[in-house]
């Protein structure tokens, strides 16, 4: 059955959250190996996730992307 029209989920699908956590576990290993986080739209291209879908299920992490000591 499909979605209703302005239906939003209460939460995120799972394969959202693993994305978002690959993300994360990437700048990480960016900041490692280099000393300084990958850009941020190329980072989300290249995890093959939405820009608008990280601020809306992880704001700190896109808002606190630059910051080398923010862990997730």
């Amino acid at each position: 059955m499909p979605r209703k029209k302005g239906y939003k989920h209460k939460y995120p699908y799972v394969g959202t959250m693993e994305r978002i956590s690959r993300l994360a576990a990437y700048r990480e290993r960016h900041i490692e190996e280099i000393g300084e986080p990958p850009v941020w739209t190329a980072a989300c291209y290249r995890m093959a996730i939405n820009l608008r879908t990280v601020r809306l299920h992880a704001p700190q992490l896109a808002a606190k992307w630059y910051d080398v000591d923010f862990r997730v």
